[in-house]
Protein backbone atom coordinates (compact mmCIF):
# COMPACT_ATOMS: atom_id res chain seq x y z
CA UNK A 1 0.00 0.00 0.00
CA UNK A 2 1.11 3.71 -0.23
CA UNK A 3 2.75 5.20 2.35
CA UNK A 4 2.72 9.18 2.58
CA UNK A 5 5.62 10.99 4.84
CA UNK A 6 7.40 14.19 5.76
CA UNK A 7 11.26 14.41 4.34
CA UNK A 8 12.93 15.06 7.61
CA UNK A 9 16.88 14.93 6.45
CA UNK A 10 18.55 14.05 3.04
CA UNK A 11 21.87 13.42 2.02
CA UNK A 12 23.80 12.80 -1.04
CA UNK A 13 22.99 8.64 -0.81
CA UNK A 14 19.66 8.75 0.97
CA UNK A 15 16.98 10.45 3.54
CA UNK A 16 15.23 9.96 6.82
CA UNK A 17 11.53 10.47 6.26
CA UNK A 18 8.57 10.27 9.04
CA UNK A 19 5.45 8.83 8.40
CA UNK A 20 2.26 7.21 10.01
CA UNK A 21 2.21 3.93 11.51
CA UNK A 22 3.15 0.94 10.72
CA UNK A 23 6.85 1.30 10.84
CA UNK A 24 8.69 -0.56 7.51
CA UNK A 25 11.19 -2.70 8.24
CA UNK A 26 14.57 -2.89 7.72
CA UNK A 27 15.79 -4.24 4.09
CA UNK A 28 12.37 -3.66 2.97
CA UNK A 29 12.83 -2.20 -0.56
CA UNK A 30 10.22 1.08 -1.91
CA UNK A 31 9.75 3.09 -4.68
CA UNK A 32 9.02 6.89 -3.54
CA UNK A 33 7.29 8.58 -6.18
CA UNK A 34 9.44 11.98 -6.85
CA UNK A 35 7.80 15.23 -7.75
CA UNK A 36 9.06 15.16 -11.10
CA UNK A 37 7.48 11.54 -11.80
CA UNK A 38 10.50 9.37 -11.58
CA UNK A 39 9.93 6.42 -9.68
CA UNK A 40 13.55 5.48 -7.60
CA UNK A 41 13.41 2.39 -5.64
CA UNK A 42 15.33 2.57 -2.06
CA UNK A 43 16.22 0.16 0.70
CA UNK A 44 15.30 0.50 4.40
CA UNK A 45 18.08 0.93 6.80
CA UNK A 46 16.80 0.96 10.19
CA UNK A 47 13.15 2.49 11.44
CA UNK A 48 11.55 3.66 14.87
CA UNK A 49 8.41 4.63 16.57
CA UNK A 50 8.59 8.16 18.06
CA UNK A 51 5.40 8.86 19.11
CA UNK A 52 2.52 8.11 16.72
CA UNK A 53 4.53 8.60 14.19
CA UNK A 54 7.22 6.20 12.23
CA UNK A 55 10.34 7.11 11.26
CA UNK A 56 13.15 4.96 8.46
CA UNK A 57 16.32 6.04 7.01
CA UNK A 58 16.30 4.72 2.84
CA UNK A 59 19.38 4.47 0.89
CA UNK A 60 19.36 4.56 -2.83
CA UNK A 61 19.15 1.73 -4.57
CA UNK A 62 22.71 2.69 -6.00
CA UNK A 63 24.42 2.29 -3.21
CA UNK A 64 23.40 -0.81 -1.51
Amino acid sequence: GDVHGVLIEISKHGFVAAYGPPALYPGEQVTVLDEDGSAPTFRVLWSRQLGGRAQSAFVAREEY
